[in-house]
């Protein structure tokens, strides 16, 4: 598991800025509690909600300088025994959460945002809304857009001699009923991911069931794409999921939809307006 850290960095000009650890720079023998005085070089700047820091591979950390900056700052910082003075954060809340919750308006992010600012490295990983419209969907590889489930279990069930086994319930059934495991491109304005659907958002995407739309593949494929392509460029209300996993031998993000809505104009519109009144 990748690991994290953050950190609140401030100097003399009392402003304040969220520095994020990554991997080893995590495992250094810095006693970061104590406050140390840090010479940080080479990190990323994010501006997404007011400025932000990541320190990356490339990046050098020096703690305790022996340059006069340095000195100037803790001559500067030992001025003030109980403490240093309020500071101004101008890094913002980073929209993100660990719920399912759809965020307000203001809080959505880009699509662009979830791989910027790596998230998912936490062991619940990290939720976001989004809104986007689908640029397609994965239904015409090899790989079936659902698969074979348990009646009463929803479990995965194997084919044996015309009957269908579920191994957890310890039944056979004539039939079993078919949930979707699918992925599709999700777009916005500021480029596109792959993000995964389970079977009761990708329902309301195709507006049928898994069984339903097996039955039209079955018995008519140009109706199967058809329906499937009526879902493009249709822009949804989305909460994703977002979270590392290891694939081979590297950590890659997984972008799931946990909740897909249609969008509410006017409540869209009340929302932006609600936005917009809160700068002026």
């Amino acid at each position: 598991m990748t690991q994290k850290r953050d950190l609140t960095v401030t100097d003399s000009s009392l402003a304040e800025v969220k520095l994020t650890l990554w991997g080893d720079k995590v495992l250094s023998n810095a006693d970061w509690e104590s406050g140390p005085i840090v010479l940080f070089k080479g990190v990323k700047v994010g501006d997404f909600g007011g400025r932000s820091l990541s320190v990356l591979n490339s990046s050098s950390i020096m703690i305790n300088p022996n340059i006069p900056e340095a000195f100037g700052l803790h001559q500067w910082r030992t001025q003030f025994t109980n403490g240093l003075p309020a500071t101004e954060s101008i890094s913002n809340v980073v929209p993100t959460g660990t719920t399912e919750r759809s965020d307000g308006f203001e809080k959505r992010v880009p699509i662009s945002y979830i791989k910027e600012n790596d998230l998912g490295a936490g062991e619940k990983g990290d939720y976001v809304s989004v809104c986007g419209f689908v640029g397609r969907i994965a239904y015409n590889g090899e790989k079936e857009m659902w698969y074979t489930a348990c009646p009463a279990c929803n479990k995965k069930v194997i084919e044996n001699m015309g009957s269908w086994a579920c191994e957890k319930c310890n039944k056979t059934f004539e039939q079993p009923t078919r949930r979707y495991i699918t992925s599709m491109v999700l777009l916005d304005y500021s480029g596109g991911s792959w993000v995964s659907l389970f079977n009761d958002e990708a329902t309301k995407l195709l507006g049928m069931t898994a069984d339903a739309l097996h039955e039209v593949k079955v018995s008519n494929e140009n109706e199967f794409s058809r329906v499937c392509e009526a879902a493009y460029f249709k822009p949804y209300n989305c909460r994703i999921r977002v979270k590392q996993e290891l694939v081979g031998e590297e950590m890659r993000a997984k972008s799931t939809i946990m909740k897909l809505e249609e969008i509410n104009y006017v409540q869209q519109n009340k929302s932006l307006l609600a936005a917009i009144a809160k700068y002026n």
